[in-house]
């Protein structure tokens, strides 16, 4: 067994959630570096450790491949089959689908301080009714370069094969830059409900206005 130091751990983490999919850098960064900002190159050399410290130094690699510009993914072998959990039994057959943004397209431009509702068109496109669901923000809430939110929002009572609203309301940072938060939908007990489907997300251009 290799122990493996805690931003490692994070990282790997979050690529075993979803083998097989390419996890965009914005949720990683979001998700190992909760509370601070950083950019995409401590992403790139946590990346480089974590494989050396899995044996993956061969290129190319085979475990964690990079997707230029976008992110990275893990692969993993089916050696034996996978024993199904009591949660992956709770959410068989639990399946959402993103429609459209309401408001807040990505590259939004904003002014520094700026408050705005976001609202998300998703779609219950599984077997399960949602209730008392919610979407968790990933990552801090405020902070240095981060936008502000509630930690999280409340996902209307939706049947199967029907839509709804999603509503997060945000406050811009106070610095110019480009700004990203990604949201996961869990239950009232804070259990991620579709572990591998990827996350609702936002991502703005702060701008100071000329005067």
């Amino acid at each position: 067994m290799v122990p493996l130091p805690h931003q490692q751990r994070q990282l790997l983490k979050c690529l075993l959630e979803r083998p097989g999919e390419i996890v965009r850098k914005e949720e990683l960064i979001a998700a190992v570096w909760s509370t601070t900002h950083t950019s995409d190159n401590a992403l790139n050399v946590l990346t480089r450790r974590l494989r050396v410290t899995l044996g993956d130094t061969q290129r190319p690699y085979q475990r964690i491949r990079s997707v230029p510009r976008i992110g990275l993914m893990i692969s993993t072998t089916p050696s034996a089959p996978r024993r199904t959990s009591p949660e992956g039994k709770r959410f068989r057959g639990d399946k959402s689908h993103f429609v459209r943004d309401i408001t807040i397209p990505d590259g939004s431009i904003f002014k520094p301080g700026e408050r705005s509702e976001k609202v998300w068109e998703i779609q219950n496109v599984g077997t399960v009714p949602w209730k008392d669901r919610y979407l968790r923000r990933l990552g801090a809430c405020s902070g240095p370069g981060r936008l502000i939110s509630d930690p999280r929002v409340a996902i209307p009572d939706t049947d199967p094969g029907e839509p709804c609203l999603v509503r997060a309301l945000l406050v811009a940072p106070d610095q110019p830059g480009t700004y990203y938060a990604a949201w996961k939908m869990v239950d009232a007990q804070g259990r991620q409900c579709l572990p591998r489907q990827g996350p609702l997300f936002v991502n703005i251009d702060v701008i100071v206005p000329f005067e």
